[in-house]
């Protein structure tokens, strides 16, 4: 959680001065670089024929999932988008159920409900909201973000068997690595797509790469002690560091009812760990 929160902080930063696509394709460039350190952690493990089908299935759904996100976020209201793509963690849930009969308990359900409210909260700025009219051109970027989420839940549900399979460090490795290998066939539909970044935010793209790739391992050794259930619902909790962040060094002014999903969602984690 507080990784990819100080990650969507840093990405932020990346995203002004780049394209969505090549932010994206550079930090996942460095978070695969940061990954060869998972070789010093863990020997290497081949993956069996069913492991690897199910990492490829893994890089096409990563790499094709991500535009869907990048368009809402192009063509559509923030203040519409971002909740819903953030809503992964009851999808991650819903195919934890189906594919391998995770369930939890009550509290348990409850506590990530929570959670989920104080995120929503935490995302929507009442000052953006009043006067806004949702019309037939926001249907479609809401449909992408809606879209967007029920593949990222599906992602994270599929991340237990590759765990299970090669283990965290390799997991992590190999599906991040295919990833990338998909999204550097994108200039091949689309000429023309690279764009080199200038030095002033270099830095921020290392570090962006830095605290994903910290996210997304800490999410694999998740799974490999938690249910998957449980790992997605306090990886969703990352706008509370996101905003946190925000507050503190670019000094943005937190309206009420993001300071009540804060605390929503802090009790949530709080129940989620009874």
């Amino acid at each position: 959680m507080l990784s990819f929160g100080v990650y969507q902080f840093f990405v932020e930063k990346n995203v002004k001065k780049l394209s969505v696509y090549n932010s994206v394709l550079y930090v996942h460039i460095v978070m695969v670089f940061f990954g060869l350190a998972a070789f010093f952690f863990q020997k290497p493990v081949m993956p069996s024929k069913n492991t690897f089908l199910l990492l490829l299935f893994l890089g096409v759904l990563g790499s094709l999932n991500l535009p869907l996100l990048f368009k809402a976020i192009k063509i559509g209201k923030l203040s519409l988008v971002i909740p819903l793509a953030n809503v992964y963690a009851v999808f991650a849930v819903i195919f934890s159920y189906l594919f391998f009969g995770e369930t939890l308990r009550l509290t348990q359900y409850i506590g990530g409900l929570i959670v989920l409210i104080g995120v929503v909260l935490i995302l929507t700025r009442i000052s953006e909201i009043k006067g806004l009219h949702i019309n037939k051109k926001d249907i479609k970027p809401m449909i992408y973000a809606l879209i967007f989420s029920v593949g990222l839940g599906l992602y994270a549900a599929l991340l237990r068997p590759i765990e299970e399979g090669v283990g965290p460090y390799m997991g992590f490795f190999y599906t991040e690595a295919i990833i990338l290998g998909f999204l550097l066939f994108y200039p091949i539909i689309k000429k023309n797509s690279f764009e080199k970044p200038k030095k002033n935010i270099y830095k921020f793209v290392i570090l962006a790469g830095l605290m994903q790739a910290i996210g997304s391992l800490a999410f694999f050794l998740g799974v490999s002690f938690a249910k998957v259930s449980i790992t997605s619902m306090i990886g969703a909790a990352n706008p509370l560091i996101t905003i946190s962040l925000a507050s503190l060094f670019l000094k943005e002014k937190l309206e009420i009812n993001q300071l009540v999903g804060a605390i929503t969602t802090i009790i949530g984690l709080v129940i989620l760990a009874l």
